[in-house]
């Protein structure tokens, strides 16, 4: 995927991956799907996800949020996470990122 070759140090069999990279990775590989398809919107998904979750963390970090909108950020976050996970992709690339 192009990351940082840090990843590739790691131990785990999930790589890590910065959000900058994800989201610059959804963008390239969306490019290789056609408009409006299924694999097209996931990475558009993943772009928003990654958009609202450095969101989310810099104004709760600026402290511009209560308890119960962070509860309610953490929430739709967890719930988009998962549907990025079942999200049905075709695109070897969608695939790829998906996992």
């Amino acid at each position: 995927m192009g990351a940082y070759a840090g990843y590739e140090a790691h131990t785990a069999g999930t790589k890590p991956k910065c959000l900058a990279h994800l989201a610059r990775t959804s963008r390239d590989w969306q490019k290789l799907t056609n408009d409006g398809s299924a694999d097209f919107r996931f990475f558009e998904a993943i772009r928003e996800f990654v958009r609202n979750g450095c969101r989310f963390h810099r104004v709760r970090q600026n402290g511009e949020l209560t308890q119960s909108q962070q509860a309610a950020e953490k929430i739709w976050l967890q719930e988009r996470l998962l549907q990025l996970i079942t999200f049905s992709v075709s695109h070897e690339k969608a695939v790829t990122l998906q996992k």
